[in-house]
């Protein structure tokens, strides 16, 4: 039966809650996360919110209050709240993408959408990169986040990232290997880097570079993630 109680006051738990899902630090601090739209209702959900006036199972808000939490021009009127946590180093499974301060979430999220559809399970992020699990991520990679093991690190994950995988970095200026011709076997790490300022020294230091052959610099870093995931998929 549905919930016909419908919220109207800002000082209301739930909408409290809500209102602090649509920051960075409330996620953190909450564990969960905010997807907003019908294509995830099939998923198993914390909870969930829809406009007053339409048919879905969760807790109706009313059209003042949705519209404040709600991220979307165009909205199919309901949000579904689901709960996150990161994983450690050690428990990321043997081909992983690593973005070093990714900061554009709609880049963060197409890439987690290309990693799903050519098989690589674990996203690593350093501190600079942008929240995952923020709506523009969840939205672009159309609920992929939900299926990757994510992994934040800092500087002083660098030696036990760099003895668990070989890390491959995709750097527009390598003069050496080609993707195509290495024998690529193992834990795996692909590294993309900040859209302006490419992969830092420090990852560069602990990875082998290489080149695929087109202009990586005219690529947007989401479009060169597809192109070297594909590569490897067919290795």
């Amino acid at each position: 039966m549905m919930n016909k109680f419908i919220i109207t006051s800002r000082q209301n738990p739930k909408f409290k809650l809500l209102k602090r899902l649509t920051t960075k630090k409330g996620r953190s601090k909450e564990g969960l996360f905010l997807a907003e739209g019908k294509k995830f209702l099939q998923l198993p959900s914390v909870d969930r919110f829809y406009l007053e006036g339409l048919e879905f199972d969760g807790t109706p808000l009313s059209k003042e209050l949705f519209l404040e939490i709600s991220a979307l021009d165009n909205s199919e009127g309901v949000i579904s709240l689901f709960s996150f946590d990161y994983c450690n180093l050690d428990e990321m499974p043997d081909r992983v993408v690593i973005l070093d301060g990714v900061q554009n979430p709609n880049n963060l999220g197409s890439i987690a959408r290309n990693m799903k559809a050519f098989g690589f399970k674990g996203l690593i992020l350093t501190k600079k990169c942008c929240d995952p699990f923020g709506p523009k991520s969840v939205r672009a990679s159309m609920g992929a986040v939900m299926d990757l093991k994510i992994c934040r690190i800092g500087d002083e994950n660098l030696v036990e990232l760099s003895e668990k995988y070989r890390l491959f970095a995709a750097d527009s200026n390598s003069t050496s290997n080609n993707l195509e011709s290495l024998s690529i076997e193992g834990n795996i790490g692909l590294i993309f880097g900040n859209e302006s300022n490419g992969i830092s020294e420090k990852f560069l230091a602990i990875s082998d570079s290489i080149k695929i052959d087109t202009d990586i610099d005219s690529l947007n870093v989401a479009v060169a993630s597809g192109i070297l995931l594909y590569i490897l998929y067919n290795k």
